[in-house]
């Protein structure tokens, strides 16, 4: 081999070392990525106009760092048991704060982040096969499908909510937001169907609903980096209805 072929081709194999070194494909695990007490996050709710999710796929660049914030909000993690609302929800051990006064209640395990049930406003909601929200590990091409059941009693109507949660990991790559650039992101996209069931003082209501979303996670942050939402809003078209992405996080002590 000539000396500079030889030179070529150390330089490929270091060029190529280099880039599988950087760009490799993440791996979200609970250990990692499942929100712990004490994390605090600032949610910043987009304008909607000209955000897309992007193609599917590996080694991906996705740019979103023209998003305009509208709002903030805030959200915070504690143990069940300092949480105002524990008693009524056996078996959770982590409990999140949302802007509202709102709490929700989960179960967080090495295999997934499942929810038992909401307070708000005086109104619980109690599932009776708890929401999975993630499931570990996840990487990509990675797929789970979970069921649920819930129900929630408010001015003396009993409103049964059923359905199904998919979700596929769908892309991985570098996720460019207003707060800065991520390299190695996973991008997982959830499909949620939606049978909702009351009874109004003897007339009957079931609708069935279709939500979608698509996440950007990063290993090591304990929330979604970007959230996009989909829905249907009663009709057979998803439209986009929500844009958040969290880029900071405060002493829970910090958020109220």
């Amino acid at each position: 081999m000539a000396p500079n072929m030889k030179i070529s081709f150390i330089t490929t194999c270091f060029i190529l070392a280099s880039f599988s070194a950087s760009y490799a494909q993440p791996t979200l695990t609970a250990a990692y990525n499942n929100p712990v007490p004490g994390d605090v996050f600032i949610g910043n709710n987009c304008d909607t106009a000209g955000v897309s999710m992007g193609p599917a796929g590996p080694a991906l660049t996705w740019n979103f760092s023209f998003l305009s914030t509208l709002f903030m909000d805030t959200t915070g993690y504690m143990t069940c048991m300092s949480s105002p609302y524990c008693d009524s929800f056996s078996g959770s051990n982590l409990a999140r704060y949302s802007s509202g006064n709102t709490y929700d209640y989960f179960v967080a395990s090495t295999g997934s982040l499942s929810i038992l049930g909401e307070y708000y406003s005086g109104v619980y909601a109690y599932a009776t096969d708890p929401e999975d929200f993630m499931f570990y590990p996840a990487t990509y091409l990675s797929a789970h499908k979970d069921s649920f059941q819930a129900h929630t009693t408010y001015s003396g109507i009993t409103d049964y909510i059923s359905g199904t949660d998919s979700f596929y990991c769908d892309a991985w790559g570098t996720l460019t937001l207003p707060s800065g650039t991520f390299t190695n992101t996973l991008r997982i996209h959830h499909i949620s169907i939606i049978k909702d069931s009351a009874n109004y003082f003897g007339t009957p209501s079931v609708t069935i609903s279709q939500t979608e979303n698509y996440s950007w996670y990063d290993s090591g942050f304990h929330s979604p980096l970007l959230s996009l939402d989909y829905d249907t809003a009663g009709s057979t078209s998803l439209y986009l209805s929500n844009v958040e992405y969290y880029a900071f996080h405060l002493p829970l002590a910090t958020a109220h």
